[in-house]
C-alpha cells in the first residue's frame, strides 16, 4: 500500500512504499489555469526523479500519481531497492 504523507519540503507530498519514496507532488507557485492549481508530479526513475506538470486540483493529481505508481509496483521487474530511502533522501545521502 502506498502512503501519501506531507513532505519535509514546503507544499510537497511524498508517495511512500516500504519506506522508499516512489514519487512526489509539489504545488507550484504558478497562477491557476481554469481554476486549477499547477502541481509538479515526480516519479522516481533510475537517474532520479522524472518531473511533469499537471493543471489539476490536488485530489486529481494524487489519484493519477497513485494509479501510475501502483502500475509500476505491479510489474515483474519492479525493484524497490533502486528507490531512495526516506531518511537518506532527506539527509542528502540518496
Amino acid at each position: 500500500m502506498i502512503k501519501v504523507k506531507l513532505s519535509q519540503y514546503a507544499n510537497t507530498w511524498d508517495f511512500i512504499y516500504k519506506n522508499k519514496i516512489l514519487g512526489q507532488i509539489e504545488k507550484s507557485d504558478a497562477p491557476k489555469v481554469a481554476g486549477k492549481n499547477d502541481y509538479h508530479m515526480s516519479v522516481y526513475q533510475e537517474c532520479g526523479f522524472e518531473r511533469f506538470d499537471v493543471w489539476l486540483g490536488f485530489t486529481e493529481a494524487k489519484k493519477i500519481l497513485l494509479n501510475e505508481l501502483e502500475e509500476i509496483i505491479s510489474k515483474e521487474n519492479f525493484d524497490i531497492k533502486n528507490y531512495p530511502n526516506i531518511k537518506n533522501y532527506y539527509e542528502g545521502k540518496a
